[in-house]
């Protein structure tokens, strides 16, 4: 299995209209190409939170450091095929 991490560049609004840190973990199978995955995911996420949304690839570390910050976050998922999304709304402080 493959992972890696995705931040949003801009602040996304949550449910209740907070500014919050659009972060994102991919995982997928051996094999597939990384590079088309991402341009996947970031469709998906446009799809989801906005077109005019650009992503960044981020460390692990990173995506801890954010994802821990906030016990309140939103979450969700969808399929990429191959490969599952689990995307986090973390408000900002």
């Amino acid at each position: 299995m493959g992972t890696f991490y995705l931040l949003a560049e801009t602040p996304v609004l949550n449910h209740q209209q907070q500014a919050c840190r659009l972060i994102a973990q991919v995982i997928a199978p051996d094999g597939p190409e990384l590079h088309a995955l991402y341009l996947a995911a970031q469709s998906g996420l446009k799809d989801k939170f906005g077109g005019s949304l650009t992503v960044n690839p981020i460390t692990e570390y990173e995506f801890r450091q954010c994802f821990q910050s906030d016990s309140g976050r939103s979450s969700g998922s969808f399929n990429l095929n191959p490969g599952v999304l689990l995307w986090h709304l973390v408000r900002m402080n």
